[in-house]
């Protein structure tokens, strides 16, 4: 049955692609609300094919995932980037006065994160290297947040390389790709190839009239190429990860585990669990776990009520009254090991449909704000500009495996870079510059 509701909603999701890309083009993949809509309407359609023994949808499932759908459809409406807003950003790279700011500020954490992650390694053992490589590189905890500001820096060196070709950057943005795959999490490089796609869109829609057919298509062949690489990347560092598990541990092979045909690739293989196994875990979840507490918002605000908290003295007894409302858990980590569950566990234990909404109408929201940084007319930086926009879609695509909201990296570097550009403003006009 679900294999032809699968059906009926790939007619759906071509139809309204096929509409996006006729009347904007190639933008349409790049833009949050579309992005979103992609997401979440990709993602139900496969988890709905049953690729895997593991998966049993539910109709639960399928009315949720496409009420998010449905929302960033009806945004999708009502806001959206166009050509000209990519061509006016490319012409702001031809003045160059912010990039002594932000080449030493990206070089400045490129040199504190490598050292501290050198530090962690030192202290803790180099994961990379052990047998069993199914747990990330060690590291303390404030210190990896410095560590993985490295995907801020490596962010940054790429659009400065790519603007002004100078080979420092391009030699520091190899190396913070390096750093941070020794970490074995894949989620940083996923950050960051979000960025490195997203400019390279942009960029062809600024160059695309003034260049021949043969360079089209070979720009063409280059976007395969990447996403290729990534899923190679993806699928290289999963198989790194479980090769010692599967072989001592559960004695089979990669496709018997995760119950899919041999006929895949392994990078293939592990897209699609890491998009499907998620809505998998929310609707088991939702369907036999009941007895979960109502949390009042508590996980969606928990940052700032937790930071409240500790100014009065409470900050533990909040956390023991949050841990006290229980949780919905993963059943597919027990089984395979895969314990990812969207955003949409919390969004109900936070007030169950009503809380579902809020935390829909935030992201939406956020994909709103994203889409008007790039339109705005407010001196933002091309770097300030793209790098906001492209946190934030990170934020909403993050939002198929967890609580987004509670990434603090993306948040990181989201008010670093409104700190920065307030910075740059500010200098301009003592200036006399605006």
């Amino acid at each position: 049955m679900y294999q032809f509701i699968a059906l009926i909603q790939l007619a759906i999701f071509i139809f309204v692609m096929r509409k996006f890309l006729k009347e904007d083009g190639i933008i349409s993949l790049v833009d949050g609300s579309k992005v979103m809509l992609m997401l979440w309407g990709g993602a139900t359609i496969l988890y709905n094919f049953q690729l895997s023994n593991l998966y049993s949808p539910t109709i639960e499932i399928n009315l949720i995932t496409f009420s998010i759908f449905g929302g960033f459809l009806i945004l999708s409406r009502y806001t959206k980037l166009k050509n000209q807003d990519i061509k006016e950003i490319a012409r702001e790279f031809e003045d160059d006065s912010f990039y002594k700011i932000y080449s030493i500020l990206s070089t400045i954490i490129f040199v504190v994160g490598t050292v501290i992650f050198i530090y962690n390694v030192i202290k803790h053992g180099f994961r990379i290297t052990a047998s069993n490589k199914i747990d990330k590189q060690d590291m303390d905890h404030y210190g990896a947040y410095f560590v993985y500001m490295l995907i801020l820096a490596g962010e940054i060196k790429y659009l400065l390389f790519r603007n002004y070709k100078k080979v420092i950057d391009a030699i520091i943005f190899v190396a913070t790709i390096l750093v941070l795959t020794l970490t074995l999490n894949r989620g940083p490089i996923g950050f960051l190839f979000i960025t490195i796609g997203i400019y390279e869109v942009f960029n062809f829609i600024n160059i695309k009239e003034n260049i021949s057919k043969k360079k089209k298509y070979s720009i063409y062949a280059g976007f395969f190429a990447l996403i290729a690489g990534f899923i190679w990347f993806f699928g290289y560092v999963g198989n790194m990860r479980m090769e010692y598990v599967l072989r001592a541990v559960y004695k089979r092979t990669l496709w018997q585990h995760y119950g899919v045909s041999i006929m895949i690739p392994s990078g293939l293989l592990w897209v699609y669990m890491y998009l499907t196994s998620p809505i998998e875990n929310v609707a088991y979840a939702l369907a036999n776990q009941h007895s979960i507490g109502n949390a009042f918002l508590s996980n969606l605000f928990y940052p700032f009520i937790k930071f409240i908290a500790n100014i009065f003295g409470c900050g533990n007894q909040f956390k023991d009254w949050l841990i006290s409302r229980g949780a919905y858990t993963p059943y597919l980590e027990k089984k395979v090991g895969l314990n990812a569950m969207t955003f949409i566990p919390e969004s109900f234990q936070d007030g169950n449909v009503v809380g579902f909404i809020i935390y829909l109408l935030i992201y939406i929201l956020l994909a709103y704000i994203a889409i008007r940084i790039i339109k705005s007319k407010k001196d933002y930086t091309p770097v300030g500009r793209i790098l906001i926009y492209t946190n934030i879609v990170s934020i909403l695509l993050w939002s198929i495996f967890v609580n987004s909201f509670k990434i603090p990296i993306l948040i990181l570097n989201i008010f670093l870079l409104l700190f920065v550009e307030k910075f740059i403003r500010v200098r301009k006009v003592k200036k006399g510059k605006i």
